[in-house]
Formats: C-alpha cells, structure tokens, sequence
C-alpha cells in the first residue's frame, strides 16, 4: 500500500494495482479527470509488488524489477523518456525497493546502486548535476552517484536518503533545514554526503524537513525540529541528535511535522506536532518525548 497527498494506491495479491481519492493529473492510473470515491484498477499495470506515490504520481514493481509509473509527467516522473504517461521506466529492470518526493522517484536496484528521476530541482536526484542541468528534469533514470551498496531508500520532498549496508547513511538534495545531516544547512548537494556521527543504523526514513535513524537503543534525528519532530531541543539541527533513547525500534515513519516508531515489543511510540491527534495519546500537546500510542 502507498499513500499520497489525497489518494492511495493498493497491490492485490495477484499483482492488480487499485487506487481511490484524487484523479486531476491521472494519478490513479487512468484517465486524469474527478476523484474516484471507491478503488478502482489502475489500467496497464498489473503483477505489481511494491508502490510509491508522490504529489501527482505514482509507480510500482511489477515482477521481475521492472518499473511502471503512471499520473503526472511534467517533470519527467514517469520516467519512460517519451511523456507516454504511463510507460515502463527506462533502462531499470532489477529494481528491489521505490520511494517517492513531490517529483521525482528513486529505485534501490539489487546490486546496491540507486537510480532516480523526475524533478532535480534541488539535486534530490544525486547525479552530481552541474548548476546549469538542475533546471532540466531527468526523465530517464540517472545514476546517484557514489553509491553502490545501499540496502534501504527515503525520499522527501525534495531530498533523499539511503541507507547503507556497512549500517551509515547517506543524503542528497534540498537542504535549507538542515535535512542532509551533514553539519551545514545551506545550498544544495547534487551527490551524496555522508550524515555525520552514525553508525550500526537498522532503520531510517524522512519527512518534510527532518529524518531519523534507529541505532541501537537509541533514535537519532537531524533536520527541522520546530514542532519536536526531531525529539531534541532546538529548532533545527545540521547533524543527528539523540534525543529519542532507549527504544528498541523496528521501524520508524515520518510525516511533516510527527515521527512515528514501531517498537520489537508490538507498541508504537510517537513525537512531535499534536494538534490534530497525530501522536495517538489521546491529547492535543506538543512532545519531543516519546508518547506511546493508546490502544497498541
């Protein structure tokens, strides 16, 4: 399953791909047009195994590593080269893992390498663009550069993070918030930079503005803090802070301003904004501490 900004995509379990909510840019995988209130097929893609979605796009494995991504293409998100809207992503046919920004994707291929298109913007896509190629999106996959064992991939709106397999990570992109964790927050970075200080990271995923990694007893998070998303004090940092200690996490999602960790003991534990609910304690306050989730 994959959720956008106002619609979701499902993979049954004979690889057909439905999807309900918003339709304006195609997104649903048919004719762009009026929200669909109840799942619908998406045409030409089936077999499907995993999904991603962005602002106005969306695309999946299908069987054997292939890609397929349908919806918007003004910046080159479908990836096929042609502005088919709809076709198979060029020149990737390994692809173990997706994920999605606004406007661009990236896909984990199985040998460790990371290949990305659409929007670069913000030089999310890592190909070591010169300042002159960020104007012109990528609408065939570019390889990110210096990058060649990863095992797990996040994307945020306009930046992305890889974990590797040695357990550090890497980031590239936008990064006015400090959301590379490189220990700077200006301009941009169109390869990957090394997120300082961590090590033996088992899981790792990204917001708007901010990321997080679960080591060992511990959750690390760099980037925008305004509302204690990050767990530390401060409105933002440039390099991860320990803040969250002592959960053993398995899994870690973020949203825009709340991250979410789901602990080896079954119970989930969130922090950061409150105002509409968000970390499930059955309050409406702000926490940069963990609050476990009610019920779960």
């Amino acid at each position: 399953m994959a959720v956008g900004q106002a619609q979701v995509c499902v993979a049954r379990k004979a690889g057909v791909v439905v999807c309900w909510g918003a339709n304006d840019q195609g997104q649903l995988g048919r004719p762009a047009g009026s929200p669909s209130f109840k799942p619908l097929p998406a045409a030409k893609v089936d077999k499907a195994i995993a999904l991603t979605i962005g602002a106005g796009h969306a695309c999946a494995i299908v069987q054997g590593g292939a890609v397929q991504c349908w919806g918007s293409d003004s910046e080159g998100q479908l990836g096929d080269g042609a502005g088919s809207r709809g076709g198979k992503v060029a020149n990737v046919g390994d692809a173990i893992a997706l994920t999605s920004g606004r406007a661009h994707t990236c896909a984990l291929r199985s040998s460790g390498s990371i290949a990305c298109w659409g929007s670069n913007s913000q030089g999310q896509l890592g190909n070591s663009a010169g300042a002159a190629q960020l104007k012109v999106p990528a609408n065939v996959p570019v390889v990110v550069t210096k990058v060649d064992d990863a095992s797990a991939i996040a994307a945020g709106p306009d930046h992305t993070c890889a974990l590797k397999r040695d357990g550090k990570a890497v980031c590239w992109g936008r990064n006015d918030l400090g959301q590379l964790g490189s220990g700077t927050a200006s301009n941009i970075w169109t390869s990957r930079v090394p997120v300082a200080d961590l090590a033996s990271v088992a899981a790792l995923d990204v917001g708007l503005g901010h990321a997080c990694a679960a080591m060992p007893n511990r959750v690390a998070c760099w980037g925008d803090n305004a509302a204690g998303q990050g767990g530390f004090d401060g409105a933002s940092a440039t390099t991860p802070r320990a803040g969250v200690q002592g959960l053993d996490v398995a899994q870690l999602a973020l949203g825009r301003d709340h991250s979410c960790a789901r602990l080896r003991s079954g119970e989930i534990a969130c922090w950061g904004a409150n105002d509409r609910g968000q970390l499930g304690d059955g309050g409406r306050s702000v926490s940069a501490k963990p609050s476990e989730v009610e019920g779960l």
